[in-house]
């Protein structure tokens, strides 16, 4: 390895405010920007979900798909267990073609 001289920038530390009052004031009049302000989660709007709310066999009923949840999806995709059920299947179709 060979020896190396890197030069940095000046680096000038300034002192906190004396007190502990100061900081608190300066602190607190301290302005930070929301990081969530322009956050959109696409959640559906409270008359939305009212109306999804509404009980079976009433007029204007939206009817949802229930499935399988975001883990089953990728149990089921991912694992031996999946796998082998979809090779089977497919010896299955190709010993009894329908």
């Amino acid at each position: 390895m060979e020896t190396d001289t890197v030069g940095l920038k000046e680096v000038v530390i300034y002192p906190w405010p004396a007190t502990f009052r100061q900081f608190t004031e300066e602190f607190m009049d301290l302005e930070v920007e929301d990081p969530l302000a322009g956050l959109d989660l696409h959640l559906p709007s409270p008359e939305e979900l009212k109306m999804l709310s509404q009980k079976i066999g009433e007029p204007g009923q939206v009817t949802l798909y229930s499935g399988p949840g975001p883990f089953s999806l990728l149990y089921d995709q991912f694992s031996k267990e999946a796998k082998s059920k979809r090779l089977y299947s497919d010896v299955l179709k190709k010993e009894n073609p329908k």
